[in-house]
């Protein structure tokens, strides 16, 4: 049964998990310069529209790539299936994971006050919830 266990979709989902939060944050980002009103003209709309989710998506991607890999090396190593069991655990680690990744890059910028490691944990538990509910498979049916 764990020979049918699909490491590839695992491992690449999950690896992807940051260009996920990128475009989650990109098009929260859209959401707030379309209420603002410091768009003058529709060429600049339109520029927010096609340029915010891609540059975060591709920009979240090539900063948390690494540390999506390793979690999900050690997501395939324990075989997760769906469960809530499942889901709790990589919604805590993908958190987690986030969090000491922004805080190992940016930490000499980052203050007590800050705001960026929660976000980073935020986006990480969320983006993890959502591609496990995508890529882990069901667990098999025992005999």
């Amino acid at each position: 049964m764990i020979n049918d266990y699909p490491y590839r979709r695992v491992i690449i989902g999950f690896t992807l998990c940051p260009g996920l939060a990128g475009l989650l944050s990109g098009s929260v980002m859209l959401a707030e310069g379309m209420v603002s009103e410091d768009v003058n003209n529709v060429f600049e709309l339109t520029r927010m529209i096609l340029l915010i989710p891609l540059i975060t998506g591709v920009g979240g991607f090539v900063m948390f790539c690494i540390p999506a890999l390793a979690a999900s090396i050690i997501y395939t190593m324990l075989h997760l299936f769906k469960s809530w069991r499942s889901y709790f655990f990589i919604t805590l680690v993908g958190g987690c994971v986030a969090c000491l990744w922004s805080l190992i890059v940016f930490g000499s910028h980052v203050d007590v006050q800050s705001t960026g490691p929660y976000l980073a944990f935020a986006l990480g538990a969320v983006s993890s919830l959502l591609m496990a509910y995508l890529v882990l498979p069901k667990k098999p049916k025992k005999y």
